[in-house]
Protein backbone atom coordinates (compact mmCIF):
# COMPACT_ATOMS: atom_id res chain seq x y z
CA UNK A 1 0.00 0.00 0.00
CA UNK A 2 1.14 3.78 -0.92
CA UNK A 3 1.83 5.96 1.66
CA UNK A 4 0.46 8.71 -0.03
CA UNK A 5 -3.62 9.50 -0.01
CA UNK A 6 -5.17 8.41 -3.08
CA UNK A 7 -5.87 11.55 -3.99
CA UNK A 8 -1.97 13.17 -3.53
CA UNK A 9 -0.99 9.75 -6.35
CA UNK A 10 -0.75 9.75 -9.88
CA UNK A 11 -3.06 7.70 -11.46
CA UNK A 12 -2.49 4.18 -11.38
CA UNK A 13 0.22 3.24 -14.11
CA UNK A 14 1.37 6.52 -14.84
CA UNK A 15 4.28 8.66 -13.18
CA UNK A 16 4.03 12.36 -12.36
CA UNK A 17 4.88 15.07 -14.80
CA UNK A 18 8.42 15.66 -13.49
CA UNK A 19 11.82 14.65 -14.27
CA UNK A 20 13.12 13.65 -11.50
CA UNK A 21 10.20 12.59 -8.49
CA UNK A 22 10.19 10.64 -5.45
CA UNK A 23 8.94 6.83 -5.97
CA UNK A 24 6.79 6.08 -3.64
CA UNK A 25 7.32 4.12 -0.50
CA UNK A 26 5.05 1.34 1.57
CA UNK A 27 4.66 0.75 5.07
CA UNK A 28 5.79 -2.43 5.71
CA UNK A 29 8.78 -3.10 3.39
CA UNK A 30 12.01 -3.81 5.14
CA UNK A 31 14.19 -1.94 3.00
CA UNK A 32 11.51 1.54 2.16
CA UNK A 33 9.16 0.66 4.74
CA UNK A 34 8.30 3.70 6.42
CA UNK A 35 6.76 2.20 9.61
CA UNK A 36 9.00 -0.59 10.10
CA UNK A 37 10.75 -0.77 13.06
CA UNK A 38 13.64 -2.42 11.68
CA UNK A 39 13.96 -1.72 8.32
CA UNK A 40 16.33 0.24 6.34
CA UNK A 41 13.36 3.13 5.06
CA UNK A 42 15.33 4.19 2.08
CA UNK A 43 14.11 6.65 0.46
CA UNK A 44 13.96 6.46 -3.98
CA UNK A 45 14.28 9.31 -6.64
CA UNK A 46 13.77 8.61 -10.19
CA UNK A 47 15.49 10.43 -12.93
CA UNK A 48 14.05 9.66 -15.89
CA UNK A 49 16.07 12.32 -18.04
CA UNK A 50 18.96 9.84 -17.55
CA UNK A 51 16.77 6.49 -16.89
CA UNK A 52 18.57 6.13 -13.07
CA UNK A 53 16.66 5.20 -10.09
CA UNK A 54 18.79 7.08 -6.90
CA UNK A 55 18.53 6.70 -3.51
CA UNK A 56 21.23 7.40 -0.56
CA UNK A 57 21.68 5.87 2.91
CA UNK A 58 23.53 5.33 5.25
CA UNK A 59 23.99 1.75 6.51
CA UNK A 60 22.97 1.31 10.45
CA UNK A 61 25.46 0.00 12.92
CA UNK A 62 22.95 -2.85 13.09
CA UNK A 63 23.29 -4.31 9.55
CA UNK A 64 27.22 -3.94 9.99
CA UNK A 65 29.38 -7.65 10.18
CA UNK A 66 32.86 -6.54 10.44
CA UNK A 67 33.32 -2.46 12.27
CA UNK A 68 33.24 -0.51 9.39
CA UNK A 69 31.70 -2.96 6.96
CA UNK A 70 28.19 -3.70 5.96
CA UNK A 71 26.57 -7.22 6.06
CA UNK A 72 26.85 -8.49 2.34
CA UNK A 73 23.25 -10.01 2.83
CA UNK A 74 22.24 -6.30 3.20
CA UNK A 75 24.43 -5.20 0.20
CA UNK A 76 22.29 -7.75 -1.90
CA UNK A 77 18.52 -7.07 -0.60
CA UNK A 78 19.55 -2.87 -1.34
CA UNK A 79 20.70 -4.27 -4.87
CA UNK A 80 17.24 -6.83 -5.57
CA UNK A 81 15.38 -3.33 -4.07
CA UNK A 82 17.02 -0.66 -6.55
CA UNK A 83 16.57 -3.36 -9.44
CA UNK A 84 12.69 -3.54 -8.81
CA UNK A 85 12.78 0.47 -8.71
CA UNK A 86 14.49 0.01 -12.02
CA UNK A 87 11.96 -1.55 -13.31
CA UNK A 88 8.97 0.88 -11.67
CA UNK A 89 10.90 3.53 -13.77
CA UNK A 90 11.43 1.03 -17.15
CA UNK A 91 7.78 0.27 -17.32
CA UNK A 92 6.19 3.81 -16.30
CA UNK A 93 3.95 1.87 -13.51
CA UNK A 94 4.64 3.37 -9.99
CA UNK A 95 2.23 0.65 -8.88
CA UNK A 96 4.30 -2.59 -10.44
CA UNK A 97 5.52 -5.42 -8.36
CA UNK A 98 7.84 -7.46 -8.81
CA UNK A 99 9.49 -10.74 -7.29
CA UNK A 100 12.99 -11.70 -8.09
CA UNK A 101 13.15 -15.26 -9.28
CA UNK A 102 17.43 -15.44 -9.08
CA UNK A 103 20.11 -12.44 -7.62
CA UNK A 104 23.74 -13.68 -7.47
CA UNK A 105 25.96 -11.10 -6.25
CA UNK A 106 29.80 -11.35 -6.84
CA UNK A 107 31.01 -9.09 -4.15
CA UNK A 108 34.54 -7.92 -5.28
CA UNK A 109 35.72 -6.45 -2.09
CA UNK A 110 33.63 -5.73 1.12
CA UNK A 111 31.38 -2.86 1.51
CA UNK A 112 32.61 0.26 3.83
CA UNK A 113 29.83 1.33 6.36
CA UNK A 114 29.30 4.92 5.69
CA UNK A 115 26.65 6.91 3.15
CA UNK A 116 26.42 5.73 0.04
CA UNK A 117 24.30 6.67 -3.60
CA UNK A 118 23.38 3.72 -5.13
CA UNK A 119 22.01 4.59 -8.55
CA UNK A 120 20.45 1.49 -11.22
CA UNK A 121 21.75 0.67 -14.47
CA UNK A 122 19.75 2.34 -17.41
CA UNK A 123 17.26 0.05 -19.21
Amino acid sequence: MLDKPASQRAPTGSHPPSHDARQPNSRGCFVCGVANPVGLKMVFHEDRSTGQVQATITIPDRFRSYPGVVHGGIVATILDEVSGRAIMLATGDINAFFVTARIEVRYRQATPAKSFEYKSCEF
